[in-house]
């Protein structure tokens, strides 16, 4: 039997990941085609009107992709503009490590810092790097 210590920085990264890999990726296209799927047969399938313009899954699914897609790309683009830097400053303000950062930059330049601070910094930052 192999006898293995498992890191529980390791594994939390790996966890992580796999959070960004499903939500991010994967449940949004598991997502995008049930909605489809079920969109069709609830409602453009037993329409006549809309079957006609309609008549398969294949033609809904690539003409409501053509509107879709430019869409969320849309919402994307002002979630990025204007939704994404006051979640940065949420993160900025919720990190300690942010803001002994910002107060040893502005200890730094007042020259009141203290040499163990700056030290601690740099090692944490170092460490970090090191982990990329």
């Amino acid at each position: 039997m192999i006898n293995m210590k498992i890191n529980s920085g390791w594994l939390r990264r790996r966890f992580l990941e796999a959070k960004f890999g499903h939500t991010g990726y994967l449940a949004f296209l598991v997502s995008t085609g049930t909605f489809i799927v079920v969109m069709y047969n609830l409602t453009i399938k037993d329409i006549p009107i809309l079957s006609g313009f309609f008549p398969s899954l294949w033609v809904f699914a690539t003409i409501g992709l053509l509107i879709y897609i430019p869409m969320i790309i849309v919402l994307g683009h002002w979630h990025i503009k204007k939704q994404l830097p006051i979640e940065n400053i949420r993160i900025f303000e919720k990190n300690p490590l942010y803001a002994k950062i910002a107060r040893i930059q502005i200890q730094l330049l007042s020259g009141t810092a203290k040499e163990t601070d700056v030290q601690e910094v740099i090692d944490k930052l170092e460490s970090i790097e090191k982990n990329q």
